[in-house]
């Protein structure tokens, strides 16, 4: 999941800062955490998530950036296989989908005879048995919240699944303070482990929790220091990035079932208790 790209649609409009001395909003470790020098988060010493400390936008504008770039009906036909692997077979199952502005997901999953339905479509529809995020605990002070909003939805032992992107990724151990998730510090407000998952989902009602990280590979390398800004260092990631994408197919392959192969993204999901 790379970071979205700035579109004239979305307002933007500041709110107050994050309090800096706050409790990690995953397992809850009191105190500021470890300030990541030249950019604006800092990480929990105990579960790695990283937080934003620089001011927020609206969350509402901050999805609906988003949405222009995750409108790809092939991503779509890869998450309903990231849902089959975090989940099982879900053949017949109801199904939500927080937050799009699309309906590609939902049409993939009923494509393989999945009853899915966008959160906008879905009035008086009852309980489902499953909820997925693809993105959206990254926008949040509080993740948790997203947990509490499926919860509500779901009926006896149902799944959540999120999507969001993976403080642990090969990247930005490799890339350091110039990895491109640390250029959307205004958006994106909570950057998870799985550990940090794990606690939050521990702490919030959840179990029988599964993780695994997709999208390995250069990919990443393709994101420019700054959204809007195409330069030198950009054209090189560019270059880079297609050199580099036949050994980059192969890894998206291994990340998550090797060791150690970390991609970009953390898929995750819980079941309520």
């Amino acid at each position: 999941m790379g970071p979205p790209r700035t579109t004239s649609a979305a307002p933007v409009r500041s709110t107050p800062r994050r309090d800096p001395r706050g409790a990690c909003p995953c397992c809850r470790r009191p105190g500021p955490g470890e300030r990541i020098e030249g950019t604006s988060y800092a990480a929990c010493p105990t579960c790695g998530s990283l937080r934003s400390i620089a001011d927020s936008c609206d969350v509402a504008g901050a999805t609906a950036i988003g949405a222009a770039r995750t409108s790809d009906a092939r991503r779509a036909r890869a998450r309903v296989g990231h849902l089959r692997r975090a989940v099982g077979e879900l053949r017949g199952s109801r199904l939500l989908e927080l937050g799009p502005r699309d309906d590609l997901f939902v049409r993939a999953a009923r494509d393989v005879g999945i009853d899915a339905v966008r959160e906008a479509d879905a009035s008086a529809r009852g309980t489902f048995d499953v909820v997925v995020a693809w993105e959206g605990l990254e926008l949040l002070e509080e993740p948790g919240a997203l947990l509490e909003r499926a919860a509500s939805s779901l009926g006896p032992s149902g799944w959540v699944v999120v999507a969001t992107p993976n403080a642990e990724s090969l990247l930005r151990r490799g890339l350091g303070a110039r990895w491109h998730g640390y250029d959307l510090p205004a958006r994106h407000r909570t950057c998870l482990t799985e550990a940090g998952f794990r606690c939050l989902a521990a702490r919030t009602g959840w179990h029988d929790v599964r993780a695994f990280t997709v999208d390995g590979g250069p990919g990443g390398l393709m994101q420019p220091r700054a959204p809007e800004a195409f330069d030198l260092e950009s054209a090189v990631r560019r270059g880079a990035a297609w050199c580099l994408a036949p050994a980059g197919a192969v890894l998206e392959r291994l990340t998550g079932r090797v060791p150690g192969a970390l991609g970009e993204t953390l898929v995750a999901a819980a079941r309520l208790r």
